[in-house]
């Protein structure tokens, strides 16, 4: 939450920035066209200058502002990187880790067997620790949805007849 009010205050104060760098512009003209208008040209001339000044100040700022979004855009992309690791990379793991507990089991019972047969890349993610746990918890909807996990049985996963037959075909192909 820091990281993002800092954020909005660096793009506040760049805004400001602008802002008033273009109503010194401003203000620099109307003085400048002023003098001229009354024949005063020796002392326009470095209220002209003064102006093209602040342009070149005006016009970098600019850039900065461009550049700092460019960079909050990317820091918001890599943020919502959730995985590198798709969700249905993490079936076969609790399919197998449900079938060594008879078929059900809580989400805390889960989580205990299934963490050791859990491969590095389903464990790394995005540097959190406990990333894993989140995406198995995001799995059962959808392992629910293709049939593997019973609907409607609160706090404890339950294998259908389908998540048992998975469980068992992917278990037979790595003996052979």
């Amino acid at each position: 939450m820091a990281k993002e009010t800092s954020a909005k205050q660096v793009e506040r104060a760049l805004a400001e920035a602008e802002r008033r760098s273009r109503a010194a512009i401003v203000e620099l003209d109307q003085r400048a066209a002023d003098l001229v208008s009354r024949g005063k040209y020796p002392a326009a001339e470095p209220l002209m200058q003064a102006a093209v000044s602040v342009r070149d100040f005006s016009s970098r700022v600019q850039e900065l502002r461009k550049e700092w979004k460019r960079l909050q855009s990317k820091a918001r992309a890599r943020g919502n990187a959730k995985s590198k690791v798709p969700l249905w990379e993490y079936y076969q793991p609790i399919l197998a880790a449900l079938a060594s507990l008879d078929g059900k089991a809580t989400s805390s019972e889960l989580e205990k067997s299934i963490e050791p047969m859990l491969p590095l890349k389903l464990k790394q993610y995005e540097g959190s620790a406990e990333g894993w746990k989140k995406m198995i918890r995001r799995a059962r909807r959808p392992m629910t949805k293709e049939g593997f996990l019973e609907l409607g049985t609160g706090k404890v996963w339950k294998l259908t007849a389908e998540g048992r037959r998975a469980a068992s075909a992917k278990a037979e192909s790595q003996l052979q």
